[in-house]
């Protein structure tokens, strides 16, 4: 409603029919130029040049997009590859590789069972006897990381609290938080706990934020706001982001879902981001550069102080 007050009013109007008197008095003399450049040339002649001309320029941009990206070798080896794995020699070796893997996976996965079963039971089962599958499953479930060998997956703080945890999630089994309006204690909680984390980072009253399930889809929003962002502020359209061939794999997946081309950096020999070779993947349509602190597969913390600059 508002824009539509807005187009009514004179101010509004009267630009708009600057803008198209203006249009119309440049039309006469652009067309007398390009009358006066193309008389007596052939008709077909001219319709061909420009159709090659707007093809060639097609062609360069998309090199140049292709140059900016992957690079020209690694374009034309995804671009060959699909051809070349229908090739039968190589056909048959990827065959004989897949089968070894998949023999592998199921041979892993087949481990450690109790009481497999494939159909849904006809019958239910009592509660007592689901409790004591229950017990086995988590039993199961957490001899591989109590002993603390375990690099992230699992963050616990002990028995005791791993319980007390479990009391509280088991209060809210079935609310909703998609219906804050019949929630008012969960709403709150929320946006206590959204508050907390914007005073901790120094945010103002303009800041907000929003609960995920987990690191993936925290990273996954964080790539989408950075791209909604940059085309709303920036005007960017073919989004790019760089981080380290360490970084988390979510960055990779967000921008595939997200259409956001993911340029990686080298690592140095102490297993950090390369600065140098950071720098100069940074271009015009670079929205973010990715630091870990620390990083998935090492456990290293990249320069963050020295990425800012």
């Amino acid at each position: 409603r508002r824009l539509a007050i807005r187009a009514a009013e004179p101010s509004d109007a009267s630009l708009v029919a600057r803008i198209a008197a203006m249009v119309f008095a440049l039309e006469k003399p652009l067309r007398s130029l390009v009358n006066d450049a193309f008389r007596g040339k052939d008709s077909y002649g001219v319709l061909r040049s420009a159709v090659f001309w707007a093809a060639l320029l097609k062609f360069l941009l998309r090199l140049r997009r292709i140059s900016a990206r992957e690079g020209l070798k690694a374009y034309v080896v995804e671009a060959l590859a699909p051809t070349i794995r229908k090739l039968p020699q190589v056909r048959r070796k990827l065959d004989k590789e897949m089968a070894g893997q998949m023999a592998n996976f199921r041979m892993k996965f087949s481990q450690e069972l109790t009481e497999p079963r494939t159909t849904m039971p006809i019958e239910g089962m009592p509660e007592e006897d689901i409790l004591q599958l229950m017990a086995k499953r988590k039993a199961l479930d957490t001899k591989h990381w109590k002993a603390g060998k375990i690099t992230g997956a699992v963050y616990h703080g002990e028995e005791k609290h791993y319980d007390f945890i479990s009391q509280v999630f088991g209060k809210w089994g079935f609310a909703n938080p998609l219906h804050p309006g019949i929630h008012p204690a969960l709403r709150q909680m929320d946006s206590e706990v959204v508050q907390m984390i914007i005073n901790m980072y120094n945010g103002g009253p303009e800041c907000c934020g929003a609960f995920t399930t987990g690191g993936t889809e925290s990273i996954l929003m964080a790539i989408k706001a950075y791209r909604d962002w940059a085309r709303a502020e920036k005007g960017i359209t073919d989004p790019n982001i760089v981080i380290c061939n360490s970084a988390h794999a979510a960055f990779d997946k967000a921008g595939k879902y997200f259409n956001v081309f993911v340029k990686h950096a080298r690592t140095n020999d102490a297993m950090e981001i390369d600065l140098k070779h950071m720098k100069s993947l940074i271009d015009g349509n670079t929205i973010a550069i990715v630091g870990s602190c620390c990083q998935y597969s090492h456990g290293t913390i990249d320069p963050i102080e020295d990425m800012a600059k």
